[in-house]
């Protein structure tokens, strides 16, 4: 469960995030949960004055110009130890060249805006001086603010009650805008990646729906967006559910900081299957700017193997290329294992066929987590040094991402 505090974690990969405490609370495949005001101007006057984004138009922006030609790299930062690792490894003699580094947003920014302020702009100042390109923030907020709210149960239910409670919308979307105002001020575009596991519980945990077959229906799922009265929403005519939500998160980003990209996290959490719940749940979010997941669900086996016993690695390519085609934007990969074995790059560049087969499906970066997520042991254990000499070989002969790709020049 993540805390009611803002937890800031970066990771480098050519973005930045905020990161918190990470759930993993993923329903498993049988259906079951795995736990394993009137002014819209923005401070800076740069508020986008556009219609609605209503997924007519097409995204805000060109995340292919910020990604570039080659599948990137990025990792979090966690604290004095994660910077740190992340400085250094951007030296010799690794020499790792980030491309993405992101920190998580879970907490309430107005128990301490100043503070939490200071710390965001600190953690992107170091991915920026260490090369990462496009800074990250993952929002993930949606869990605290039903828990601030006195709801209880599984994560699933407090998130439903949440978005059903117009005073907790209210407060989330006070909480969304508060992050957008500090990175407006900021000079490098950032990313902002939008609730993982969230807009998952939706498709496949709520009470209510089809937690095995899945719910494609963002319609479906009622959000409280009208009765919330935000003033910042005033005049528009958003609908009271999932798909209206992500097309009123987008619009406070025109409003408030239109130079940020906006990441929908499309959760994978059948195991590489149903893909098209995922693709038609995402059609009535707007127009967003790049896909975010969470790692496959396969382990390294050894360099250059998945271990096809522990899924069908055939179908979690399927999902990614259709995700990908479906929604015609790149994915990236957030938070992945560690391993000693590490089974994205493997052995490097001797054996290339895992991080290729990733790029022919759509994939355009992996961020990894050396803090202890998936069960490593953190930042100073034998894996994370070993996934610096795998970044650093990488880093020494990138791929390129194939001809067919999204983003591919």
């Amino acid at each position: 469960m993540v805390a009611s505090r803002w937890i800031l974690i970066a990771a480098i990969s050519g973005t930045i995030g905020i990161l918190g405490c990470a759930r993993n609370a993923e329903p498993d495949p049988a259906g079951g949960t795995n736990t394993d005001v009137e002014d819209t101007d923005d401070p800076g006057g740069n508020a986008d004055t556009s219609t609605p984004n209503t997924g007519d138009s097409g995204p805000k922006h060109d995340i292919c110009a910020d990604i570039g030609p080659i599948f990137g790299i990025g990792a979090a930062i966690f604290g004095d130890t994660g910077t740190n690792w992340v400085t250094d490894a951007s030296g010799p003699p690794e020499d790792v060249d980030w491309t993405y580094g992101y920190i998580y947003a879970s907490g309430d920014p107005h128990d301490d805006l100043d503070g939490f302020s200071w710390l965001v702009n600190y953690r992107m100042d170091t991915a920026e001086q260490v090369g990462a390109e496009i800074p990250t923030v993952t929002f993930y907020r949606m869990l605290n603010v039903g828990e601030d709210s006195g709801y209880s149960g599984t994560e699933p239910q407090i998130v439903q009650q949440m978005l059903a409670n117009p005073d907790a919308v209210r407060d989330y979307l006070d909480d969304f805008i508060a992050l957008l105002e500090i990175l407006d001020d900021r000079q490098t575009p950032v990313l902002v990646h939008v609730e993982p596991d969230s807009w998952g519980f939706m498709m496949w945990a709520f009470d209510g729906f089809d937690g095995v077959g899945g719910n494609p229906d963002a319609s479906s799922v009622p959000v409280s967006l009208s009765g919330a009265e935000h003033p910042d929403l005033q005049g528009q005519s958003f609908s009271d559910d999932a798909g209206g939500l992500g097309q009123a998160l987008l619009h406070l980003r025109d409003q408030k900081a239109p130079d940020v990209r906006m990441g929908w996290h499309a959760s994978n959490f059948r195991v590489g299957t149903k893909p098209e719940v995922v693709t038609s749940f995402y059609s009535s979010m707007g127009d967003w700017d790049v896909i975010v997941t969470e790692p496959p669900h396969m382990v390294g086996a050894g360099p250059g193997a998945w271990d096809a016993g522990e899924t069908d690695n055939a179908a979690n390519y399927t999902w990614l290329s259709t995700v990908s085609a479906q929604t015609d934007l790149p994915i990236l990969i957030w938070q992945t294992y560690v391993e000693d074995a590490e089974p994205y790059i493997g052995d490097w560049p001797v054996n290339k066929a895992n991080m290729a087969s990733l790029a022919d499906n759509g994939v355009a970066g992996v961020l990894w987590d050396p803090n202890g997520n998936g069960g490593n042991c953190g930042y100073t254990c034998p894996d994370a040094d070993s996934l610096l000499g795998f970044l650093g070989d990488y880093s020494g002969e990138p791929l390129e991402l194939p001809a067919g790709h999204i983003c591919a020049p």
